[in-house]
């Protein structure tokens, strides 16, 4: 009898190494082929911009490769209103005439070499909506004064508060915007404090405003929101947020970008992708993309600010 088991538990060893030693092959993975990547955000005022690229397989740890010697067409309302093959030093695809105005369906048409399907793209630019006022409250601070070699000083600390800011929805269209705040700061680049640069810093916001269906911010620290709960209304959104670095001079910017709906899709898909690309036991995020026969996003953003200081 002590035979007989000890010859089973050989066996099961033997059938569970076995079935180990079976592993998939990366031959076994089926691979696509690559297609063009165009990514387009168009405002109002500024020329149009688009990255062309290739699309690469998931086992493909290559860098981006962007791609040369494609051809856009541009068309306004069913119209081609321009094309270009031209890039700029940073290898981007520009056309600098026609810039884009608010209302107008815009598409693109975007061939390149070794690419037989023509990528294409559709898209309205969404008006601008204006900011009616915006304010700040002080929930809490704290500051203390440095002071410098020459004699000079400058006041800095923490400050949390929340950002008011009120705008107007228009009426029986469908809107989706972005709230967003930074502002700029003094960078030294070397120890005396005689060379500096003026940089741009992204705040993060937040809100338990009902209004706001996701109250957590972005990778950028925005929000996003559509009007469903305010269509047509005039409402206050106070966005949370705390300067951990504030400067008692320093002046926020904040600002609502009017977004098509392709834009807020686009977006809002980033935003998950980033809140669970380290979570092993999240589901899987597939980006958002408009584009016909390739990847990537074509869309209209408009955008108004207003400034507040402290």
């Amino acid at each position: 009898m002590k035979k007989i088991e000890y010859l089973l538990s050989v066996l099961s060893l033997m059938l569970v190494l076995v079935a180990c030693e079976k592993s998939e092959k990366i031959d076994d993975f089926p691979l696509r082929p690559s297609k063009l990547v165009v990514n387009c955000y168009f405002t109002p005022d500024s020329i149009w911009q688009f990255q062309v690229s290739k699309s690469l397989s998931v086992l493909d740890n290559a860098n981006l490769s962007l791609v040369n010697g494609a051809k856009i067409l541009l068309y306004k309302n069913s119209v081609l209103i321009d094309s270009t093959t031209t890039q700029n030093e940073k290898h981007w695809y520009e056309i600098g005439e026609n810039l884009p105005e608010e209302g107008a369906q815009y598409a693109i048409a975007v061939t390149a070499p070794k690419f037989k399907a023509t990528v294409q793209a559709s898209d309205k630019l969404p008006p601008r909506v204006p900011i009616e006022s915006a304010s700040i409250t002080v929930i809490d601070s704290s500051f203390y004064t440095s002071f410098e070699p020459d004699g000079s000083y400058f006041e800095w600390g923490m400050l949390q508060g929340d950002f008011n800011v009120k705008f107007s929805d228009p009426a029986n269209v469908k809107n989706y915007y972005q709230l967003s705040a930074y502002f700029f700061d003094t960078i030294f680049m070397d120890e005396t404090h005689t060379t500096y640069s003026l940089a741009k810093f992204n705040l993060s916001v937040s809100s338990d405003d009902p209004m706001i269906s996701n109250n957590s911010a972005n990778s950028e620290g925005s929000l996003f929101l559509s009007d469903e709960l305010f269509d047509g209304k005039t409402h206050t959104f106070a966005l949370h947020f705390n300067d951990t670095n504030a400067k008692k001079n320093r002046t926020y910017h904040l600002k609502i970008s009017s977004l098509s709906k392709a834009a807020y899709l686009y977006r809002k898909s980033i935003q998950q992708y980033q809140k669970s690309k380290n979570d092993p036991f999240s589901e899987p995020v597939q980006i958002y993309s408009n584009i016909k026969n390739g990847y990537g996003i074509f869309a209209g953003v408009s955008s108004s600010e207003k400034t507040v200081a402290l």
